[in-house]
């Protein structure tokens, strides 16, 4: 809704991908030539997650 409102000030004040602080999930290439400690942290974190119950909007 908000998009939808703001689309051309979003879109003339951003550049795509600017907010992508992670590969792709698709982009093997990348994750398995991130930093071995950054990717070791991102995985920490990651599994301290799993199985949360996400609440429903």
């Amino acid at each position: 809704m908000l998009y939808e409102l703001f689309r051309t000030e979003l879109q003339e004040k951003t550049m795509p991908g600017m907010f992508s602080k992670f590969p792709a999930y698709d982009d093997r290439d990348k994750w398995e030539n991130l930093d071995k400690d950054l990717r070791a942290h991102i995985i920490r974190e990651a599994e301290e997650i799993i199985g949360y119950k996400w609440p429903r909007f």
